[in-house]
């Protein structure tokens, strides 16, 4: 499944990145539709590739539109760039990328494990394309995970996190709940599950000093 949905990523970016680097300051549109019972992959109204398998929560890449202001010189992604959940008319992330095509400063990410009906979006920071900092997940305004990544720029985890987990369906967070140290877990991890804008109760743990 993670397989499929990194292969569906780069197919499309790949694509669109054809069309965005003959002009600057282009817009480009992936989404999917439906075709006599397939899944197709659309970019600006054209067809990408077509995908046979059927249809699944799990492949959250296919499922979510991504409407994108494009700047490219280069070859490499600059300035600022919107992103746009769905037929959502508001701006829903976005962030600026430096000269060299790095993300910089202030982000707001649609996480790829969102899902039609599950907007997951998270905040934080970046040096030269690399997470540093406070990271935080959000579900609409409810914030329901995160924890800090170190400024060495090796996007190494540190500290208490929560993490959001690809299992989540609509409504139903799955988060694990724990320590890093030095980029590894650490201690007992707590799973935990409940509805996302409510009060959730532990399920399972792990120890991984054990």
């Amino acid at each position: 499944m993670e397989k499929d949905k990194k292969w569906i990523l780069r197919n499309v970016f790949r694509r669109l990145l054809q069309q965005w680097q003959k002009g600057l300051g282009t817009v480009g549109i992936c989404f999917l539709e439906k075709d006599k019972n397939k899944n197709i992959l659309v970019a600006d109204h054209i067809v990408l590739d077509k995908m046979r398998q059927k249809l699944e929560i799990g492949l959250n890449l296919a499922i979510i539109q991504f409407n994108i202001k494009v700047n490219i010189k280069n070859g490499k992604k600059i300035g600022w760039w919107d992103q746009k959940y769905m037929d959502q008319p508001h701006i829903t992330g976005g962030g600026a990328y430096d000269g060299d095509g790095n993300k910089i400063d202030e982000w707001i990410d649609i996480c790829e494990w969102s899902m039609d009906k599950l907007l997951i979006i998270e905040k934080g920071g970046y040096k030269k394309g690399k997470k540093v900092g406070l990271w935080e997940y959000f579900y609409d305004t409810v914030l329901i995970g995160g924890g800090q990544y170190d400024e060495s720029g090796d996007e190494i985890k540190i500290g208490n996190w929560v993490e959001f987990c690809e299992q989540s369906m609509y409504n139903l967070a799955v988060t694990w709940k724990g320590e890093y140290k030095n980029g590894k877990k650490v201690g007992v991890w707590v799973e935990i599950i409940g509805p996302v804008t409510k009060c959730c109760q532990q399920v399972s743990s792990i120890n991984y000093d054990d």
